[in-house]
């Protein structure tokens, strides 16, 4: 991965803490540098990374003190003097013997980030350790992300935007990162009883020098996202379906007081509104005319269906008749659920075992997940034949986890609100969803089967609206 010296602000450190006895401490820490192979634990590094290099790796310190007091989340006072001008630092904790500790080798970092992410990057990190003959199971990989100011740099030049429109952009990736932050302390505390991604590190945007991240485990060593070309199966779908019941049922019930760490629905109807055109823009500008599969887009209706702001927003929250705000995911898609490995096949199974990126979550729609899910990541054969059934295994759960708790519409009501929000996301969402293939790592070939289903989905929400 190569990488320029300014990019050195990428700076994570890995503390592996254990206890020696009171008052003792032993870390051993890890920060990326920008110079050439990893070096092991037992070589002392203390140098600064040279000048022009190039490609990332890793460099490792170990650091032996008196900490009077020392508990899990404080930084070792011999680490502090180390730190030698990097001020963007930021520590987070396995808990280890001090044999364990010596074991530990060598850190990698790999950039995973492609397509993943909105405007942020994703990296895993490798740990390697030593053979341990304890059987302790000890983190050999984390994912981390990390916002990135280039990638936002980008996107907020190609679209025309003017300088408070970039201004506003820049506001709302602040607004994503620390709500994502914010959701994983959240769900730490009071967990919604759907499968997430053990998170060991959260570091929202603030006025000091650290820089923001969040650190998870990595599923991806035992699970797998379903290619989106495949499609989701029917399966994977109901299982979805059931989950997301679950959460929005959390929501409904629980007395943690959740809408004060995201985003208000109106708030995000503004953010949505307001992207939306540049992403219609950048469709127009700067994709219509590398395929043919998006010509049956046509950018001027929905810029005017997107310019009647009042209409939008009472799109967006007409569902408050039925159901109240739910928390909303926001971003779900076929990148952001983990499944197992079916053992037989070494494909991605039915069982859903997490869920991922959740900078967009808000307050809003019970319908908006599923909305969603029914795009791009869901090929037309199974989107036409099991929307009905989808909704129907969703809105039956929940029924079921709310169990008289709060009164719930009809099914046919319920699922008149989603069909019509479902039209309007084909409609809305179209461009959204072609900028995000245009980015991912894929095949040609896959790309135009995205933009099929994106413009034939398209086509059905404006039929459906009669527009």
């Amino acid at each position: 991965m190569e990488l320029q010296r300014s990019q050195a602000a990428w700076a994570v450190w890995l503390d592996l803490e254990c206890r020696m006895g009171v008052g003792h401490s032993c870390s051993l820490i890890y920060r990326p540098f920008l110079s050439g192979e990893p070096c092991s634990a037992e070589k002392s590094q203390h140098e600064e990374p040279a000048a022009g290099a190039g490609t990332l790796s890793s460099r490792l310190q170990i650091e032996v003190g008196q900490t009077e007091g020392f508990h899990s989340g404080q930084i070792p006072s011999p680490a502090r003097g180390t730190m030698r001008g990097w001020s963007r630092v930021k520590y987070f904790m396995f808990p280890c013997t001090t044999s364990q500790l010596f074991h530990f080798r060598q850190c990698r970092v790999q950039s995973v980030g492609s397509g993943k992410g909105f405007l942020s990057e994703v990296m895993r990190v490798e740990l390697q350790w030593k053979e341990i003959m304890d059987n302790t199971q000890l983190p050999t990989h984390v994912i981390l992300k990390t916002t990135n100011s280039e990638k936002l740099s980008r996107f907020v030049k190609s679209d025309h935007m003017t300088p408070s429109e970039e201004e506003a952009t820049r506001m709302t990736m602040e607004l994503f990162h620390n709500t994502e932050c914010a959701v994983y302390e959240m769900f730490s505390s009071d967990p919604p009883g759907i499968p997430l991604a053990t998170c060991y590190c959260t570091v929202p945007i603030r006025a000091d020098n650290e820089t923001p991240m969040v650190v998870l485990q990595d599923l991806h060593v035992n699970g797998k996202h379903q290619p989106i070309e495949k499609g989701l199966t029917v399966d994977q779908l109901f299982d979805v379906a059931d989950k997301l019941a679950k959460l929005h049922s959390w929501s409904l019930t629980t007395k943690y007081r959740w809408k004060e760490k995201v985003p208000a629905c109106e708030t995000f109807c503004s953010i949505v509104q307001r992207e939306a055109k540049h992403f219609v823009e950048a469709t127009a500008h700067r994709l219509k005319g590398k395929t043919k599969k998006l010509d049956a887009i046509d950018v001027d209706k929905i810029k005017l269906l997107l310019a009647d702001e009042e209409k939008m927003t009472k799109l967006m929250t007409s569902f408050r008749s039925l159901i109240p705000e739910v928390i909303v995911h926001g971003d779900l898609w076929s990148n952001n659920l983990i499944f197992s490995i079916d053992e037989k096949t070494s494909e991605a199974s039915g069982n859903l075992i997490a869920i991922i990126d959740w900078q967009i979550c808000h307050q809003g729609s019970f319908a908006e997940d599923l909305c969603n899910l029914f795009g791009c990541s869901i090929d037309e054969s199974t989107r036409r034949d099991y929307t009905e059934a989808v909704f129907k295994r969703y809105f039956n759960t929940l029924n079921e986890l709310i169990s008289g708790e709060l009164p719930l519409p009809s099914f046919e009501k319920a699922y008149a609100e989603f069909r019509t929000t479902l039209a309007h996301h084909y409609v809305i969402a179209c461009c959204s969803d072609a900028v995000t293939v245009s980015d991912l790592h894929v095949s040609s070939e896959v790309k135009e089967l995205l933009y099929e289903r994106i413009a034939n989905s398209y086509l059905e929400g404006i039929a459906y609206l009669q527009l």
